[in-house]
Parts: C-alpha cells; sequence; structure tokens
C-alpha cells in the first residue's frame, strides 16, 4: 500500500532560513504526495497576530537564537519581539495564501498540550479562536482541528470555538485522535455524552456538526497506550453505537474524503500527478 503523509510547516524555521520551510511545503505537496500541510502551534505561535506575543528566547529583542540554546523542560523569560512576530506572521499568511489557492488540507494540533516546555507563555496558542481572523481572509481554506476534545471534553471555550468556526465556515472539521482514556468505560459515558450535547437537538445544527468530524488515530501515540490494539474498534464502535451507522461511515471515511478534496480539485490532482511520477 502507499501512504500520503502531512508535511510539518515550522514557521519559525522559514524566518530563519529565509524560506526554507516553505520551500518544504510546495516541494512535498506538488512532487512527492503530501495530502496536506501540519502546523503546531503550541511551539510557540498563534495562527495570526503573533507581533503582539512574547517569545521565550527573545528577551534580548534579538532575532536569531535557536530553540536549541535552551534545556527541555525549562522555563525562560519571555520578551515581545515584535520583528519577530511580524515576521512569522508574514511566513504564516504567505502559507495560507498558497493552501488556500492549491485546496491543500491543513491540520492545526488543537489541544492545550504539547507546547514547548522552555516558554510557559506557549501555553494558550493552539486556541481555535485565533483561527478565525485567519478564515476571515481565507474563507475556502480547508481546515482540521486536530485532537478535539482529547483533553478537553466538548462543552470547554475551545469546543464552543470549534462549533461556531465549523458552523459558521465551509471547510472547517475537526478529529478526535489520541482519546487515550477511551480504554475507561466511565470516561467513554462522559465524552460521548458530551459529544452528543456538542451536536445539540436542533436537526439540521446536528447533520451538519456531524458531516464535520473526522477519526484521527494520531497512531504513533496511541500505540504506545495500552488501548492502542482496540483503539479503532472501540472509538468506531462506539461512535457508530451512539449516533447510528450513517454517522459512523461519515466519521470514518466520507468526512476525510471531502475534507481531503480526495473527490476532485487541485489536491486530487496534485496527488495523482505524484504517484504517477
Amino acid at each position: 500500500g502507499a501512504m500520503h503523509p502531512y508535511v510539518a510547516y515550522d514557521p519559525r524555521r522559514d524566518v530563519e532560513n529565509d524560506g526554507q520551510a516553505f520551500d518544504w511545503v510546495m516541494r512535498a505537496t506538488k512532487h512527492q504526495g503530501a495530502i496536506g500541510v501540519k502546523l503546531s502551534p503550541p511551539m510557540g505561535f498563534v495562527a495570526l497576530g503573533n507581533s503582539d506575543l512574547s517569545f521565550c528566547d527573545s528577551s534580548d529583542g534579538k532575532l536569531g537564537s535557536r530553540f536549541d540554546r535552551f534545556p527541555l523542560n525549562s522555563y525562560h523569560s519571555c520578551g515581545q519581539d515584535e520583528k519577530l512576530g511580524s515576521k512569522l506572521d508574514r511566513a504564516l499568511l504567505n502559507l495560507y495564501r498558497y493552501c488556500e489557492q492549491e485546496e491543500i488540507p491543513l491540520l492545526v494540533h488543537a489541544a492545550n498540550t504539547n507546547y514547548n516546555g522552555r516558554c510557559e507563555a506557549y501555553h494558550g496558542r493552539a486556541d481555535p479562536k485565533h483561527w478565525a481572523k485567519v478564515l476571515d481572509q481565507f474563507p475556502a481554506l480547508r481546515l482540521n482541528f486536530g485532537h478535539f476534545g482529547t483533553h478537553e471534553l466538548p462543552g470547554g471555550d475551545w469546543s464552543k470555538a470549534m462549533r461556531d468556526l465549523m458552523l459558521k465556515r465551509e471547510h472547517v472539521y475537526a478529529d478526535l485522535s489520541h482519546v487515550e482514556e477511551i480504554r475507561d468505560p466511565q470516561y467513554v459515558r462522559k465524552f460521548f455524552n458530551a459529544l452528543d450535547g456538542f451536536f445539540g437537538d436542533n436537526p439540521e445544527v446536528r447533520k451538519k456538526l456531524q458531516q464535520r468530524i473526522l477519526y484521527g488515530s494520531d497512531w504513533i501515540m496511541v500505540a504506545k497506550e495500552e488501548v492502542g490494539r482496540d483503539y479503532f474498534n472501540k472509538m468506531v464502535g462506539e461512535y457508530g453505537a451512539r449516533l447510528g451507522d450513517q454517522a459512523r461511515d461519515q466519521f470514518v471515511a466520507e468526512n476525510s474524503a471531502r475534507f481531503l478534496g480526495l473527490a476532485d480539485g487541485k489536491n486530487r490532482y496534485a496527488l495523482n500527478q505524484a504517484a504517477a511520477s
């Protein structure tokens, strides 16, 4: 078989290495079969608006110091670096423009986890609310919030922000990935009751939201968990039992195919070209 990966994009690397990361994105998506782009804001940036932020290795106001100057899991003083923040925003806008134009899906880490341990200020930078202003400028951008519901049950501020964008925007999705707690029957009941509440009672709203939820294992992480071997059956089985066969089929395949543009369009054409070469 074949696997179509996401290509990682780090705007900090792009800024410090004169567009290197963006070059990698274009090569991977145009010629190497990458199905989309992965962003991880907890590493120290927000979707847009970085000029107003502080950065853990910028307290001296200098641009160019590398993350690896500091050991992991130790906090350092933060300083505002408008120059760095503005450059990060320009790099990210360039990426969003390209992804919208070429219909390339964007997968973004959207749980308050995996933040860069060198800077406590990076807590919360994955908050979905930051994506509203991105989608104002790029309304056709295909966006998936990774880890929806993993560390915050549906109903908190983050999931409310996701819900709002999923209902108002054309191509916004969220996936259920790395829910290691699914091994616990009590957690399963609590989680799926909350998910049912997230969908709500309005039939039209419920239908639309169920078309925007994706199965996403985060399989490298899940494989390390006790539930790893049975993860797919437990997650998909419980989803189908609660929401029905049609919703289950959408969750497993149909919604993902739509988000990724696998039926037709530019992304499907690029993947076909990569496979042919």
